[in-house]
């Protein structure tokens, strides 16, 4: 069983993660974005309660070399040979410059069930850096992903409890990748009106899902 409190997942890697416990906090009470996952499950053997995989900078719209679309089905079906997944969280840089092209061919991609070795229950994203190259990298996001959201506009920021478990997704609001240069450039990625969402968020995970890890994806390092 895990010890920490909170796991930073930032867009460096991909990796596979299984979390067992010996109990699940079934209530939730749905006030931010975002629906929640209240099923009840108990540890056997050879299932553990919570599965789920972290991928990111899948870049769709990227030409260089063999590009996303002969690279992102190779991973996908590494990365979901393992056995079936509870979710699958795209830590930002989903497309190369998010264009709506690109969000296109991003959720053909993602819907096409024959890249998936076993299959994935849930799907949650963020944006990140290069997804705001476009001027209205925002609004392409939110209406590109729709078929994620049964046809609304997907959220920038999301808060979804899986298994019993906390998980909170933060998006990169511009299109900077650090603040070494210009702190301005973090203040603009993480405004204070996204630090008060995680704030708030952060605190309903910990009365929500008392003693279990918090799982926090964001695509920048703060």
């Amino acid at each position: 069983m895990f010890l920490w409190l909170l796991l930073l997942v930032s867009a460096i890697s991909c990796s596979n993660v299984n979390m067992s416990d010996d109990t699940v906090d079934d209530t939730v009470d749905d006030t931010i974005n975002g629906a929640t996952d209240d099923d009840t499950n108990t540890e056997s053997d050879n299932h553990p309660i919570l599965t789920f995989a972290v991928i990111s900078d899948t870049h769709l719209g990227n030409d260089v070399a063999e590009g996303p679309l002969v690279k992102v089905p190779q991973a996908l079906r590494n990365i979901t040979s393992y056995g079936e997944l509870d979710a699958m969280v795209v830590v930002g840089d989903l497309t190369d410059h998010g264009e709506v092209e690109e969000y296109e061919m991003f959720v053909d991609t993602f819907t096409d069930s024959t890249l998936f070795t076993n299959p994935v229950d849930s799907f949650y994203f963020v944006m990140g850096n290069h997804d705001n190259y476009h001027s209205d990298g925002h609004a392409h996001f939110q209406d590109g992903l729709k078929h994620f959201n049964e046809g609304e506009p997907y959220p920038l920021h999301d808060y979804q409890v899986v298994k019993g478990y906390p998980f909170i997704m933060v998006s990169t609001l511009n299109g900077c990748n650090n603040d070494i240069d210009h702190r301005a450039d973090g203040t603009n990625a993480y405004p204070p009106t996204t630090v008060q969402w995680l704030e708030d968020a952060m605190e309903r995970a910990s009365q929500e899902c008392p003693g279990k890890p918090i799982f926090v994806f964001t695509h920048i390092p703060p």
